[in-house]
């Protein structure tokens, strides 16, 4: 009689992409499979879930490499061979350091709350200027890709409404490490000027007032309206000279 001709089980191999440091999935990073004799398998690209199955996969010893590594992370250069067999699930993972870098963060310096659109230059301590960067609605803005050394992290633009920082800041960048600079900002002030009736307290539109800082410096001409009501904001803080100078 005949022999039985047996058929090898086929296998699923899976690879998996995480953050070196907190293990979270890393979606985009590319990856190439071969056969160990060089048979090219395909080229894959690692879902949300940080994920490949390749499924239906014959026994044998492939080696997989990374090709290209998720956006801020460095490139794992370090192919690995796997080896599939008796029909199941083979998983592979796959380690990204994150590029080194700087997380600035801008906060208001009374309540804490991330301040998008201040503006940071950012450069080497030699003066190389490395670039410019605008903080998201998270109050936060990433420079990745950096070379491990000291940096200068500077305010050129406060928040609206906001005081400028000029107090700069040195960050020291190290090699797969992200550093955080926190930047706090005060609200600017401002004044209400308020005209009354001095008999009945009623509310004078029409009234004309200059404000003056205690230096003379002239801040503006301002005219109450139908509240009588003038609210002056964007103010440093400092002393101001508050004149009418037209009744109503």
């Amino acid at each position: 009689m005949p022999g039985d001709i047996g058929n090898n089980p086929l296998n699923n191999l899976e690879i998996v992409k995480l953050d070196s440091i907190t293990h979270n999935p890393l979606s985009g990073a590319m990856f190439t499979v071969t056969k160990a004799n060089g048979e090219h398998i395909g080229s894959y690209r690692t879902d949300s879930a940080g994920k490949i199955l390749i499924p239906e996969i014959e026994e044998g010893t492939y080696v997989i490499s990374e090709t290209a590594a998720p956006d801020g992370y460095i490139l794992n250069e370090a192919p690995q061979n796997v080896n599939v067999s008796g029909g199941k699930l083979v998983s592979v993972e796959f380690l990204n350091k994150p590029l080194s870098g700087i997380e600035i963060v801008k906060l208001d310096a009374v309540t804490r709350r991330p301040l998008p659109g201040a503006e940071f230059t950012v450069a080497k301590a030699d003066g190389e200027r490395v670039g410019t960067f605008r903080t998201e609605a998270d109050g936060k803005v990433l420079v990745s890709g950096l070379d491990e050394g000291v940096y200068v992290v500077g305010e050129i633009s406060a928040p609206t409404g906001y005081q400028l920082d000029e107090s700069p800041k040195n960050v020291t960048v190290k090699s797969g490490k992200l550093t955080t600079a926190e930047f706090t900002d005060k609200a600017l002030s401002g004044i209400e000027i308020l005209k009354l009736d001095a008999v009945t307290k009623a509310p004078l539109m029409g009234a004309t007032f200059t404000i003056e800082r205690d230096n003379g410096e002239k801040v503006g001409t301002h005219k109450t309206d139908s509240a009588g009501k003038i609210v002056v904001s964007g103010l440093t803080e400092g002393t101001y000279i508050v004149s009418e100078t037209i009744a109503p």
